[in-house]
């Protein structure tokens, strides 16, 4: 069968432009933080201490949990760490840049307390017990 040459003269910009429009979107979605895993956001079970992952900025699950028995170990020994941020529904371009299977999913999730709306408390800049330095006990 022969192919007619109007035809492959009018598909070619289309295909080019079509592609430059691909590398274009792909490069801005890349760029905003589109095609990455979420950040996940904690808090205590008792609202006295929240915390939130940023990945981009080299914060990980494991900061997180380190910080949180910190505070645990220093506050509230009875606290439990909670998982605040929902995970993203199926139909969402999010969704699909998660592992689930990650420990930082397996943490239980609840509702956020007044306290961590914010995503982080105690701020830094005010004295708690979650960021004084702790005095070693006697010799």
């Amino acid at each position: 069968m022969k192919r007619n040459p109007l035809l492959q003269k009018a598909a070619a910009p289309l295909i080019y432009i079509a592609s430059i429009l691909v590398l274009v979107v792909g490069y801005r979605a890349w760029v905003i933080g589109t095609f990455r895993e979420t950040d996940v956001s904690y808090q205590s079970s008792d609202g006295e201490w929240a915390d939130t992952e940023r990945t981009s900025k080299g914060r990980h699950f494991d900061d997180i949990r380190w910080l949180f028995e910190k505070y645990r170990k220093n506050c509230s020994p009875s606290s439990v760490l909670q998982r605040t941020t929902k995970q993203p529904e199926w139909h969402t371009l999010a969704y699909w840049f998660n592992d689930y299977s990650l420990p930082k999913w397996q943490v239980p999730y609840a509702p956020p307390l007044p306290n961590a709306v914010g995503g982080y408390y105690p701020p830094a800049n005010i004295p708690s017990c979650a960021n004084a330095p702790r005095i070693p006990d006697g010799p």
